[in-house]
């Protein structure tokens, strides 16, 4: 491969690729939010110390190509929240790839900063041919009109948005539960952040494989060193925290290179154990994301 710049704009990530076997995988940035406390608690609901502050909460997605699809994982935040994010669509564009060349969209979860880019501010769809994969339980939870009349007043509008972001996207929503989604890209169950939440196993080939591990962390230092660390959004935070701890046993376990949607942009690395928690190994530059064209 060579190394040749993309071009940035002011202030905004560059997008940057990394080969995964046969597949080409670019870490796209929507932008950041600070969020206030409560973000992050612990086991027993409380901020833990030095997170009674505003947070700074990177926001990626990523655009996976090759076997013959351009495939996006998640889609970032659209118009549904702070003027800081909705980065992505300039990202896609200083790639060359437009909304219509992307013909599988594989959703995380269905959190506004994940799914709200896939419709403009009018509410139209931004991709005009592309499949919309989520697994059925997080589709089902956000469709159900029930979970909505039990859900507390502050989580009512991610509700809205969930269904705002799928509403023109009905016919092309199909959702899944298990096995192969595409060629060498497996969904990975993680459920607690939200009833239906999951990562996504890319195998290259070989040994070359990246886990995108969805919403596992939002702050990668304090809730790695402690996976017990949730945060205030977890639909289910006792569950979000078993499946954390987890993973990560996995990753370490399997030094299984990884990267995510609130990982620092757009670091790829694996875990060490340390302690009861974890300590984050970056990938090398040659192994890392790359400002590479193919």
């Amino acid at each position: 491969m060579t190394a040749t710049p993309v071009p940035s704009a002011a202030g905004i990530h560059a997008p940057l690729r990394h080969a995964v076997g046969d597949y080409i995988v670019t870490a796209l940035s929507d932008g950041h939010d600070d969020l206030g406390p409560p973000l992050l608690v612990d086991a027993d609901g409380a901020t833990p110390p030095g997170a009674d502050r505003p947070l700074r909460v990177e926001v990626n997605a990523f655009l996976i190509q090759g076997r013959g699809r351009t495939v996006l994982v998640d889609t970032g935040a659209g118009h549904f929240m702070a003027p800081t994010l909705n980065r992505l669509a300039g990202g896609l564009h200083r790639l060359g790839v437009t909304p219509s060349a992307i013909d599988t969209v594989l959703l995380t979860h269905l959190h506004p900063d994940h799914a709200g880019g896939l419709v403009d501010a009018a509410g139209a769809a931004v991709f005009d041919v592309a499949e919309i994969r989520v697994h059925a339980r997080e589709l089902g939870f956000w469709d159900s009109d029930e979970q909505l009349g039990r859900a507390p007043a502050p989580m009512r509008p991610a509700f809205h948005a969930a269904r705002a972001a799928l509403a023109p996207y009905r016919a092309r929503v199909a959702p899944f539960e298990g096995g192969d989604l595409l060629p060498g890209i497996v969904p990975v169950p993680l459920f607690g952040h939200t009833p239906g939440h999951c990562g996504f196993l890319i195998d290259g080939g070989g040994s070359h494989q990246l886990l995108i591990w969805g919403d596992i962390v939002h702050r990668l230092a304090e809730q790695i060193a402690d996976p017990d660390i949730g945060v205030a959004y977890d639909t289910d935070g006792a569950a979000a925290r078993i499946a954390r701890r987890a993973l990560c046993d996995r990753i370490a376990a399997d030094a299984l290179p990884f990267t995510g949607m609130h990982v620092p942009f757009p670091q790829i690395g694996t875990l060490t154990r340390a302690g009861s928690g974890f300590a984050f190994r970056r990938a090398p530059a040659s192994a890392g994301f790359q400002e590479t064209t193919s």
